[in-house]
């Protein structure tokens, strides 16, 4: 299934529909993430690009092995903004990619209880 959270379809097809090693790279992304967040949000109030770049191109790396389409793009665009220090919407993408976030874990825990 195709939708704009996750492409079901490739996730299962990439990993040959093992929800085990889904479930064990949902872990890993469950610990992982929050930290990412932190540090992306720490760049943002101290307005220093290059951390925000590299933060956010770390977490869009992450949210990409589950063909999170919005998440991937929230995170490069907070990764651009953070490569050419414009900080002028990072609050606001900020919370958009949270959101994604939120959402990527939500789509996850359902594909994985199915």
């Amino acid at each position: 299934m195709k939708n704009d959270v996750l492409n079901e379809a490739e996730l299962r097809e990439r990993l040959d529909n093992d929800m085990t090693l889904l479930a064990e790279l949902a872990a890993i992304f469950r610990e992982d993430y929050p930290p990412l967040l932190a540090k992306i949000g720490n760049a943002i109030a101290r307005r220093d690009g290059p951390a925000l770049q590299e933060s956010a191109h770390t977490l869009k790396g992450a949210v990409a092995n589950f063909y999170a389409p919005l998440a991937v793009a929230a995170a490069g665009k907070l990764e651009y903004s953070g490569k050419i220090s414009d900080f002028s919407s990072a609050g606001e993408d900020y919370a958009r990619l949270q959101s994604c976030i939120e959402q990527v874990q939500i789509a996850l825990a359902r594909l994985l209880a199915e």
